[in-house]
This record gives structure tokens, sequence and C-alpha cells, in this order.
């Protein structure tokens, strides 16, 4: 499961003016990020093995980076939130098995 930056419309204009833009395009990144764990949610995951190139525990990282002040503030109190809804034990499980076919796919690659 890849990320789809060429997907977020606010991207282009972070890069031009990165203090007005950061909080929206931060938050597109966050929206779509949820949006694609919630559809992995829906798959059966005892049959397909899934790979993100994203983890959803380092947002507020770039959110650090590149947000500040009252927005920044906004953005956590968001996210604090809203943690509680995104909580899933199952996606927890499934990381660890995930790891370790990972784990031993690439130890049997060698």
């Amino acid at each position: 499961m890849l990320e789809r930056p060429e997907q977020n419309p606010f991207l282009p204009r972070f890069y031009q003016d990165m203090p007005r833009f950061a909080l929206p395009t931060q938050l597109f990144f966050l929206f779509q990020r949820i949006g694609q764990l919630r559809e992995l949610a829906q798959m059966d995951l005892f049959t397909r093995l899934t790979v993100c190139d994203f983890l959803l525990e380092k947002d507020p990282l770039f959110a650090r980076l590149t947000l500040s002040g009252e927005e920044l503030h906004l953005y956590h109190r968001y996210t604090t939130r809203s943690s509680h809804k995104r909580r899933n034990p199952i996606s927890s499980s499934t990381s660890r098995r995930s790891r370790r076919s990972c784990t031993s796919g690439c130890a049997g690659a060698e």
C-alpha cells in the first residue's frame, strides 16, 4: 500500500509557500492514510500480505516539522480526539505477523 502524493492537491502549493499550505497538505495526507488503513481493515487479512510504505504513528513527526503554533495545536487536538477511533487490535497483530513473514521471507532471499 503506497502513499499517493500525486492525489494531494495542496502539495505543489506547499512547496511554493510552506507556511500557508502546511496544514491542508498535512491533513490531506493524514485523511488519505486513515482511508487506506480503513480499506485494509476490510480485506481478508488471512489470505493476503499487505505492506504499507507509511506508519500512521509517524504522521505527528511530519506535522511537527511543517506546522507551527496554532496549526500544530489544532492538528494535535484533532488527532488526539480521533485516535481512539483508529485503534484496532487486529492491525497490531497483523503488523507482528507481517513483520515475521517479511523477516522470514527476507532471510530466505539472502
